[in-house]
């Protein structure tokens, strides 16, 4: 063969399977899972002010438990929608640049410890 252009394109004799081109734009599901992954940040947020004041104001520790039930459904679903939004909204960056997976990792992580932590801290 004297030039790339002589070559077969298609898969050889001996391939069985080809994998699938993969895309590099945004997903369409992208943004909006990560906008009901931020409201449901927003609610663990406002749930965790809340406490803080509670306990900056005398109650007791015991409402504690309470707090915990309203939170948890929110802080259980809003860790994989942000993850799988925020993935998905940088997937077209993501594919040159793997360390922007990890740093978008780290983010929601830290945001939802900050939503969690920073009110008590800040108010009390």
């Amino acid at each position: 063969m004297t030039s790339d252009q002589d070559r077969p394109t298609g898969p050889g004799p001996n391939v069985l399977w080809e994998a699938p081109p993969t895309s590099t734009k945004r997903p369409r599901w992208a943004l909006p899972v990560l906008f009901v992954g931020l409201l449901c940040w927003l609610m663990v947020a406002s749930i965790s002010i809340g406490y803080a004041k509670g306990q900056a104001d005398g109650e007791s520790p015991s409402l504690a438990f309470a707090y915990g039930l309203q939170l948890l459904p929110f802080l259980v679903a809003s860790l994989p929608l942000l993850m799988v939004g925020a993935l998905g909204a940088v997937r077209p960056w993501s594919q040159d640049r793997p360390w922007i997976r990890v740093v978008v990792i780290a983010g929601v992580v830290f945001s939802l410890f900050i939503a969690l932590e920073a009110p008590g801290l800040l108010i009390t």
